[in-house]
């Protein structure tokens, strides 16, 4: 019973700890994220940077407007490909995660990031800047 009373007493005083209990159950909003690519553009004079992520859902893309004179950046959009893992991509004869590329020859830079699917099907993601909107729009196989 004392062996007994003293676990319980370890345990409880162990779970106070932040360590020991991220150990075990990570605090929400605490998901590890991975920088895996990270690419600076500009569209219409606005500067961006693009980031590919990996979380433990699976691959981020994340745009962020960069202001140029605080250099402050400011999250603009997000696309979320959970379940997807990382892949690469050859590009003018490098392997890469996160390309710009004009895809569809109209003269603007599209942004081009492989992955692979849950079930091992590879994915080219295309994502077109639209200048009337300021915003990124992910392509679809019919565009």
């Amino acid at each position: 019973m004392i062996i007994m009373a003293l676990v319980a007493i370890v345990v409880a005083i162990l779970s106070s700890s932040n360590t020991v209990r991220n150990y075990f159950s990570p605090a929400p909003g605490t998901e590890k994220r991975s920088i895996l690519a990270k690419i600076f553009t500009s569209y219409d004079d606005i500067n961006y940077v693009i980031f590919k992520i990996r979380t433990e859902a699976g691959i981020t893309i994340e745009i962020y407007e960069k202001d140029p004179v605080t250099y402050f950046q400011k999250l603009k959009q997000k696309f979320s490909f959970p379940d997807d893992k990382d892949a690469f991509l050859m590009v003018d004869g490098n392997s890469v995660s996160l390309a710009l590329s004009d895809v569809d020859q109209n003269g603007i830079l599209d942004i081009v990031m492989p992955t692979v699917d849950q079930y091992g099907l590879s994915r080219l993601n295309v994502f077109k800047y639209n200048s009337d909107l300021k915003q990124f729009s992910q392509s679809v196989d019919s565009e």
